[in-house]
């Protein structure tokens, strides 16, 4: 087989997988119960596409709004960091030794 006859990634299309299908299902579901409603309603004037799209956006949760919190001085930041890099090298330490006595374990 030739580089020209041998198919790319690209034209290759794979089967879609079970949580694919399951969203697709989903998403057909709604489009039909959203133009359903509008027939049932008699306002079908959208197209079905822009339904589910409405759909969606109604769905969808809002932001929750950003929480200003109060700047904290050099020292303060400098102090969280210190903690938090004294934690790491603790953990780190920890799982060293706890990985060094496992090696020797295994080996007697």
């Amino acid at each position: 087989m030739t580089d020209k006859q041998r198919p790319t990634k690209k034209a290759t299309t794979r089967k879609p997988n079970r949580a694919q299908v399951k969203a697709a299902e989903v998403r057909a579901a709604e489009t039909r119960a959203d133009v359903q409603e509008a027939i049932e309603t008699g306002t079908l004037e959208t197209a079905p596409a822009q339904t589910t799209a409405r759909a969606r956006a109604r769905q969808r949760k809002t932001q929750q709004p950003v929480q200003r919190v109060a700047h904290l001085s050099r020292e303060q930041e400098y102090g969280y960091i210190r903690s938090d890099f004294r934690r790491l090298l603790i953990t780190a330490s920890t799982l060293l030794v706890l990985m060094l006595v496992v090696l020797f374990a295994v080996e007697t």
